[in-house]
């Protein structure tokens, strides 16, 4: 069996097809959108408040702030609520994704994991939180 010879169109289109996967390939590996916004810094601010749920003072449990920190080199920060409902803790400033954990509150299945996004300011300080976030209504039974 003879082999033939590639034709000009053939030799042509090889190294436009190959140009094309290449492109399509590349675009899939850190195109735009690829990465999520930084919004965090490495400046640290103590933040205080008290955690209300359902309106009433929380009166154990925790909270925790997690900076929205893309290279994940800072771990989640979490504090201890007293029997007032207060509680202080150490973050970075930028968005933190914050959740409430206490047996005060009993959440339905529609709100596990529930956490809101707070833009945290070096001038904050202070931040009460009320749970579940006025948003989302609290359909548990606590």
């Amino acid at each position: 069996m003879t082999k033939r010879p590639l034709s000009a169109r053939a030799v042509m289109a090889f190294p436009a097809a190959l140009f094309a996967m290449v492109l399509v390939v590349t675009a899939g590996c850190g195109g735009v959108g690829s990465a999520p916004p930084v919004s965090s810094s490495n400046q640290e601010v103590q933040i205080t408040g008290r955690v209300f749920i359902n309106g009433k003072p929380a009166k154990r449990g925790e909270v925790v702030f997690d900076p929205a920190n893309y290279m994940r080199n800072v771990p989640a920060r979490t504090a201890t609520i007293d029997d007032q409902g207060r509680y202080q803790i150490t973050t970075l400033t930028g968005q933190n994704i914050i959740q409430v954990n206490s047996p005060d509150f009993k959440p339905n299945r529609d709100q596990d994991g529930m956490n809101i996004t707070v833009d945290i300011t070096p001038e904050l300080g202070e931040l009460d939180l009320q749970w579940p976030p006025p948003d989302i209504p609290n359909r548990g039974d606590g």
